[in-house]
């Protein structure tokens, strides 16, 4: 499917209406988003702050779970950190990464970022 078509077929596309409610009073919202049908997708790795996290923006046969760097997005400390896949073990020379679909057990989180963390 090229990504014209994607975009001009209704069966992707998600329109919902909220209220957005601040300090300055409440404001009807009415947003559009596309969606991705499961099959679609390899992986899935749901991110938040953990202070924050409300739901899961996949379904939960694809991530049961959600991974965070920091408590809230305003932590001046989450820069320079990730979250890494933990590891299983090594067979024959080959790292085996966990993948339950549950990033919650899969990653280590709020770990330093090193892309030379793996060195074999």
């Amino acid at each position: 499917m090229t990504a014209e078509d994607y975009f001009a077929n209704d069966e992707y596309l998600l329109q919902y209406n909220y209220e957005l409610v601040t300090a300055a009073g409440t404001f009807s919202q009415s947003k559009k988003s596309y969606v991705l049908p499961n099959e679609w997708m390899v992986d899935v790795v749901n991110m938040a702050p953990s202070e924050t996290f409300q739901w899961l923006t996949s379904s939960d046969k694809l991530d049961a779970g959600y991974a965070y760097v920091a408590p809230t997005g305003s932590d001046v400390t989450r820069f320079g950190k990730a979250v890494r896949r933990k590891t299983l073990g090594i067979i024959n020379e080959r790292r085996v990464l966990q993948d339950t679909n549950n990033s919650s057990d899969d990653f280590e989180m709020g770990v330093p970022a090193d892309p030379f963390y793996f060195k074999n």
